[in-house]
């Protein structure tokens, strides 16, 4: 018996999840109309809590779905068809802070060395790739790019050490 069917779409995945009364095989079909038409791969092993992703979807999208398991004598539980919709794609740049000496960087060049700490933020994929430049041309090659996470000083010509 299949129960607790629910789905967590992002924007271009979602996780499916239910619960079965025995151990149990775990597939998920899914399409754009109920007569469904994709399937994930079935993981054979019998499990009483299932879990699978559906990847490769499109973001702002509304699927079909349901779920089947089979227990070890081969007797299968199908879910009702359920619908989830896809979340938006991210198409905002993430926001970003510099401060330098815990104040904006708005007086460069700066005759001694500063500490600069970053700051990202992002309402949906986070800041994992930003990178700030130090060299005074900003040509941010990747000898003068770091990360948030570096935290360096800057001295007046733009190098960090």
């Amino acid at each position: 018996m299949v129960s607790s069917v629910a789905s967590a779409p992002s924007s271009a995945a979602a996780t499916i999840t239910w619960v079965t009364n025995e151990p149990s095989t775990s597939l998920a079909e899914y399409g754009l109309t109920s007569a469904l038409g994709s399937s994930t791969a079935l993981n054979t092993a019998l499990l009483p809590s299932h879990s699978v992703v559906v990847s490769g979807l499109t973001s702002s999208t509304t699927y079909y779905y349901r779920v089947r398991s089979k227990d070890a004598a081969g007797n299968e539980g199908v879910s009702p068809t359920g619908t989830f919709t896809t979340q938006a794609a991210d198409t905002t740049a993430p926001s970003t802070a510099i401060l330098c000496n815990t104040a904006a960087c708005s007086a460069l060049p700066y005759s001694a060395p500063v500490t600069v700490s970053l700051t990202c933020a992002d309402d949906m994929s986070g800041c994992s790739a930003t990178r700030y430049c130090t060299d005074a041309a900003n040509t941010c090659t990747p000898a003068t790019a770091y990360s948030p996470a570096s935290k360096p000083v800057v001295s007046a010509s733009g190098t960090s050490y």
